[in-house]
């Protein structure tokens, strides 16, 4: 903590004098400009003062310049990036410490108070990040980001409670909890998605997705004397990452890099899944998903999802050879043919790697 409050003091009383953390020292110009209120020139915009001054651009050409750029590279936050990321971390701190007080005392209160408890924050959060996103600035951004994913925690927190000590007083049943908590969160997930298509928002409501499918699933067992194999479960993390991996290639989610990586790792997680009972069919749904997504980022160019497909070949091939020669001709050989397996799938893979990469290098971009 001593060392947090010293960092973030440094940075404040730096940026509070006019000096750039990142660029170790104040300058006239820039200790002018913050005391006159106005906000201090970027490296680009001294250099092209240079240049105007020296005559090699006319003033009216500086602005148009400066506005290109910015354009093109994005808005530059106020806020330095070590003071971003100390906040941070002593909000966690903060947060952490809130949240072990409350836990401890939680059991002593009543039903309306652990509800309040978990509800208050979570609209606070949702606020919070409203009023930060609407900032110009990248770090207000991320801010709001963060607070709105920690909202969408806090509310199916909420919920878990509502759902146990409110609807069934203390007493709730085996099935049913997990749609419950995950149908509601997902509500304000993908509201918060849908006004904002930031990463972590994607990532939240594609969690909330997940989950709610996963509790469709749950609902139905409900009343049921049998168990389901892990073959249910996995077909349907399955088909949802399928379906997630889908419409990230056809660019349907923002953004569609996100969208392609949860989709992809969950296709293969699914098949994983199934393993747990259907070792067969796990094994060959597993390398047949991690064949089809290398061929498909062979067939579009595209480099991440060739490198997503290789990982996969990387986890199912081991297996496969596994289950079926190491009963006929023992371990240690097995793990030899494994091991020349392997390397012989990083050698296909560096080769389409770079193929892929030199047909993207090569197409004309807009």
């Amino acid at each position: 903590m001593v060392v947090v409050v010293a960092v973030v003091a440094v940075a404040v009383l730096r940026r509070g004098s006019g000096i750039d953390v990142l660029e170790g020292g104040a300058r006239p110009a820039l200790r002018s400009n913050v005391a006159k209120g106005r906000p201090a020139p970027s490296a680009l915009e001294r250099l092209l003062g240079e240049w105007r001054d020296a005559g090699l651009l006319e003033a009216a050409q500086v602005p148009p310049i400066v506005q290109y750029e910015d354009a093109k590279h994005g808005p530059t936050s106020r806020v330095p990036i070590a003071a971003e990321a100390v906040g941070y971390v002593g909000a966690a701190l903060v947060i952490g410490a809130v949240a072990s007080l409350v836990g401890n005392n939680l059991e002593d209160m009543a039903v309306g108070g652990r509800v309040a408890v978990l509800a208050v924050p979570a609209l606070l959060a949702a606020a919070a990040g409203w009023f930060a996103g609407r900032e110009h600035d990248p770090a207000f951004e991320r801010l709001g980001s963060v607070l709105w994913a920690l909202s969408v925690g806090l509310l199916a927190a909420t919920m878990a409670e509502v759902f146990v000590d409110v609807v069934h007083d203390g007493d709730a049943p085996r099935h049913g909890g997990v749609l419950f908590v995950a149908g509601i969160a997902l509500v304000w997930a993908a509201a918060a998605y849908a006004l904002r298509h930031l990463p972590l928002q994607h990532a939240v409501a594609f969690g909330a997705a997940l989950a709610t499918t996963l509790g469709v699933l749950d609902a139905a067992r409900s009343g049921r004397d049998a168990g389901w194999s892990s073959l249910w479960w996995g077909l349907a993390v399955w088909i949802f990452g399928a379906a997630w991996f889908g419409a990230g290639l056809w660019r349907l989610m923002i953004p569609p890099v996100v969208a392609q990586i949860l989709g992809a790792a969950t296709v293969l997680v699914g098949a994983q899944i199934i393993r747990g009972d259907e070792t067969v069919i796990a094994l060959w749904l597993g390398l047949a998903s991690a064949g089809a997504i290398l061929a498909i980022g062979v067939a579009r160019s595209d480099a991440l999802v060739l490198m997503i497909g290789a990982v996969g070949l990387f986890q199912w091939s081991p297996q496969i050879a596994t289950y079926y020669l190491e009963p006929a001709i023992g371990t240690e050989v097995t793990l030899m043919i494994v091991g020349l397996l392997l390397l012989g799938v990083a050698g296909v893979f560096t080769k389409l790697f770079r193929r892929v990469r030199s047909e993207a290098l090569a197409e004309p971009h807009d």
